[in-house]
């Protein structure tokens, strides 16, 4: 053990606030003690800040472990850190839906007028959709953050049939995109919640960092201090937290920031856990000309795909110069024992539903689930 983490178990054995894990939720209330001079310490398993939100580099390509964006309509981001600092990059503000070589299109036309026609001519589903979807971007807006802590008993599927949307619209665009977004494909996720996101994702952009989704994290954590690295809690007893090593801490505060949401929203009818989750494959190959800064939505739902993005064409450091890094979502979660097997089998989905790029030109680069 190094002699500084010694040292810095033996100066906190008795400290104001613990806070357990230094994801952004961690972090973020040590901004918040820090900035009111209140005395903290961080206690994280790994040997790195930002929790489920990192990047490593494989071969020179940056990888996000998962399909990961930074919404800038966040309310808390202005006094979490600047986001400037970060070299922002964001996707296209809306969509294309495919299915068997067939594209349409669904964006923001306050955002892109230039897309205007092409939405409103090729649209996925029926004109009431569209009607429907401005509809519930209103209720959006009057969605608060507070929502986590209200009562919610109607489900995302249940309240988008509710509000009549097509079949077809329901399949083609908010299952694969929001089912990519909450982690669970089948939207049993709290309608406030996705309403909250609706309207984040109206008024922002989904942007990446020029650095990675990891550099969110290694900025917050920037100033801060001191953060126990490596060290796993077994135990909290009153106000006295137990480590991995035997050492115990007395706090006169305890704030468990460690995933907060698997104890909200993973339940199913039955109230056990369902643990949310999909697998993201990222395939690299040589850049072409026929990609784009959208998400694409795959409308087939017997596809195990949910959509597919080209994160290099937002933010060309994410790749070697003349390559493209494709990130895929897929609908299910799992041990994958054959990565090859399991790339060839996505690659002829992705040529039939979307010919325009020469998908044999990509290979297996890494997986996440």
């Amino acid at each position: 053990m190094p002699i500084g983490i010694q040292k810095m178990e033996k100066d906190f054995q008795k400290i104001k606030v613990v806070i357990i894990g230094a994801g952004l939720a961690g972090l973020r209330a040590a901004i918040e003690l820090q900035k009111n001079d209140i005395q903290y310490l961080i206690i994280e398993k790994d040997s790195f800040p930002g929790g489920r939100i990192q990047t490593i580099n494989k071969e020179g390509y940056l990888l996000d472990l998962g399909f990961q964006v930074l919404l800038d309509s966040y309310d808390e981001l202005p006094s979490a850190f600047n986001l400037a600092t970060l070299g922002n990059q964001s996707y296209d503000a809306g969509a294309f839906v495919v299915k068997n070589g067939k594209k349409k299109s669904l964006f923001n036309p306050l955002k892109h007028p230039e897309k205007l026609f092409s939405t409103f001519f090729s649209y996925p589903g029926k004109f009431s959709d569209l009607l429907k979807m401005m509809a519930v971007a209103w209720k959006a807006s009057k969605i608060n953050g507070d929502f986590f802590t209200q009562k919610e008993t109607v489900s995302t599927a249940k309240y988008l049939q509710n509000q009549n949307f097509s079949h077809e619209f329901i399949n083609c665009f908010f299952n694969p995109f929001f089912g990519g977004v909450f982690l669970k494909p089948d939207l049993n996720i709290p309608a406030n919640y996705f309403l909250w996101l609706v309207n984040k994702f109206r008024i922002g952009n989904a942007c990446l960092p020029a650095e990675g989704m990891g550099a969110i994290g290694k900025l917050m954590a920037k100033d801060l201090g001191p953060i126990l690295f490596q060290k796993t809690v077994t135990g909290i007893n009153g106000n006295i937290v137990s480590l991995s090593n035997d050492a115990q801490i007395e706090a006169e505060w305890i704030i468990n920031a460690t995933a907060k949401q698997d104890s909200i929203f993973n339940q199913n009818d039955n109230g056990e856990k369902d643990f949310l989750g999909t697998t993201t494959l990222y395939l690299k190959g040589k850049r072409q000309a026929s990609v784009s800064k959208s998400i694409v939505l795959i409308a087939d739902p017997t596809s195990q795909i949910l959509h597919f993005s080209f994160p290099s064409e937002v933010q060309k450091g994410y790749t070697p110069d003349g390559y493209s890094l494709c990130s895929i979502s897929l609908k299910w979660k799992g041990i994958i024992e054959n990565p090859q097997k399991l790339t060839e089998h996505i690659v002829l989905d992705l040529s039939k539903h979307y010919p325009s790029i020469d998908w044999k030109q990509f290979d297996y680069l890494a997986h996440f689930d």
